[in-house]
């Protein structure tokens, strides 16, 4: 498996750490999947856990944020997983 971006922000280093609820989230550490848990992921990972993977339009859309939201920033970790509460 291909290391993705590290999802905990200000971190920059690749992570093979996949979050065991919403199996989208990667992380670099342990120490950086709590961080990012506490400041952001624990309210959207129920949200992408609950998304219907067996659409091949909505696994496409999985893909891409697993490798652009750890880019974009603090605040942007609930705007990528509000399109998925309308599922």
């Amino acid at each position: 498996m291909e290391d993705k971006p590290c999802w905990n922000y200000n971190c920059y280093n690749k992570g093979s750490l996949c979050c065991s609820g919403c199996k989208i989230a990667y992380y670099c550490s342990n120490e950086c999947q709590q961080r990012h848990w506490f400041s952001k992921h624990k309210s959207t990972c129920k949200i992408l856990k609950n998304v219907d993977r067996s659409d091949s339009h909505m696994a496409k859309d999985l893909s891409f944020l697993s490798e652009a939201a750890p880019l974009y920033g603090t605040n942007n970790d609930m705007d990528f997983t509000t399109s998925f509460r309308k599922i």
